[in-house]
């Protein structure tokens, strides 16, 4: 069986710009494999010692690995050594959601590949948005190896339609992206901590010589030397807008709202509230924001708490005091050291047509830019979504553009208007 094949990654700062226009910390992007450095693969014989300690087996990790493996071993399959090893040790388990920024560890399956009735996918991992998802695929000769997907196999799509009202039928492609799930997280983690290294613009000397030797790849051998001697691997000199390691010392606030609403960090009590908002319509138009059951939601609570230590997005959940949660606010995309961010937003029925999200969006804006220090907040909204564009203009932010065919919807990549707000603005 052949796939068509790619790596699915974030840019590396400048020396793997995410496109052609530059952007370096925006979301994955798919990198043909000759770009990216070659591995020796006999090294990794699904031990992970590159690693170090791996920990011991979890029980509440095995428990969601033994049925899988005992489905799988009716077909006359089995869950290679690495997968269960990335799983189900305790030092391993959600290394790749600690280290990677956007993405999660989410398993399900056994799945029927797409493209061959004999084979089994098992889903193991995904973007925040579930733009993208990597499946361990097992072939029936007994081969194994980490495919993608921008499709999620777990669920049966609902009816898309295209621009004229016609049935658009969903893709079933995947893309061949490493020939082992141990190969596969070593390269991520890899590419995370150099994503990191660059955003505290740490010099190439301090790098572990293995990342260095990763990085290399992309520098020019005429300068390499001088590079690895002298260099920040940010190759810049400017300082960061705001120094690596100041929001993840603060505590999340509660943030209040002249309506009497308040802003506050997200509870695993909220659970219930997410699946709802999951399953709404009007949520669902223009958020990615896939929740099937109460344990999702809980994972994805976890997560926004994970990513603010990490600082790299910071959620609120819109609440009545003391009640429940009506909506979410927040920024992802955090770059402290360009000092930007990016809003995140939606509201649940009950809460709409009064306001809520004006007056919540100029809060977190406020917090944004004058406790954390951000230079640069962006608002971007699809075309078609004119309550943004209201909601921007309120605000106080300044539209600056139309990006297009900026964002992949369930009917179809959409043009964006890009809106602004910086220091001094107000």
């Amino acid at each position: 069986m052949r796939l068509p094949a790619f790596w699915a990654g974030h840019g590396i700062g400048p020396y793997r710009p995410y496109d052609e226009q530059g952007r370096t910390f925006a979301w994955f992007q798919a990198y043909p494999l000759e770009m990216v450095p070659p591995l020796d693969e006999e090294s990794f014989v699904g031990d992970f010692a590159w690693f170090g300690d791996i920990g011991d087996p979890l029980d509440h990790r095995t428990a969601v690995t033994d049925p899988i493996a005992s489905d799988l071993a009716r077909d006359g399959l089995s869950l290679p050594a690495d997968f269960l090893a990335l799983i189900t040790r305790a030092n391993l388990h959600r290394c790749l959601d600690r280290e990677g920024g956007d993405a999660w560890t989410d398993v399900t399956g056994p799945l029927p590949s797409p493209v061959d009735p004999a084979d089994r996918m098992v889903l193991f991992f995904r973007d925040q948005q579930s733009c993208i998802m990597w499946y361990l695929y097992l072939h029936h000769s007994g081969q194994a190896a980490v495919v993608c997907s921008d499709r999620d196999f777990t669920v049966e799509p609902g009816l898309r339609y295209g621009p004229d009202g016609e049935i658009v039928l969903p893709r079933r492609e995947i893309f061949w992206t490493a020939p082992s799930v141990e190969i596969f997280a070593y390269r991520f983690l890899a590419e995370a901590r150099l994503t990191l290294a660059i955003h505290e613009k740490q010099r190439a000397g301090e790098l572990d010589p293995e990342l260095l030797a990763y990085l290399a790849h992309y520098v020019p051998s005429s300068v390499r030397g001088l590079w690895q001697d002298a260099s920040m691997i940010s190759g810049s000199r400017i300082p960061a807008v705001v120094p690596a390691g100041q929001m993840a010392r603060m505590d999340q606030p509660v943030l209040g709202l002249p309506s009497g609403l308040e802003l506050r960090p997200w509870r695993l009590s909220d659970a219930d509230v997410l699946v709802a908002a999951s399953r709404d319509p009007g949520v669902r138009q223009w958020n990615r924001l896939l929740v099937e059951t109460p344990e999702d939601a809980r994972r994805r609570i976890e997560r926004m708490h994970e990513r603010w230590r990490a600082e790299l997005s910071a959620i609120w959940a819109i609440a009545r005091p003391e009640g429940e949660a009506v909506g979410l606010i927040g920024w992802g995309d955090i770059d402290l050291g360009a000092g930007s961010a990016e809003i995140v937003y939606w509201i649940l029925p009950a809460a709409r047509g009064n306001g809520v999200v004006v007056e919540a969006t100029k809060r977190v804006s406020e917090w944004a830019l004058n406790d954390l220090g951000l230079h640069r907040l962006r608002l971007c909204h699809s075309v078609a979504n004119p309550a943004s564009c209201r909601v921007a203009d309120k605000a106080g932010y300044s539209l600056e553009g139309t990006m297009r065919s900026a964002l992949l919807h369930a009917d179809g990549w959409h043009d964006e208007h890009l809106h602004a707000l910086v220091q001094g603005d107000v």
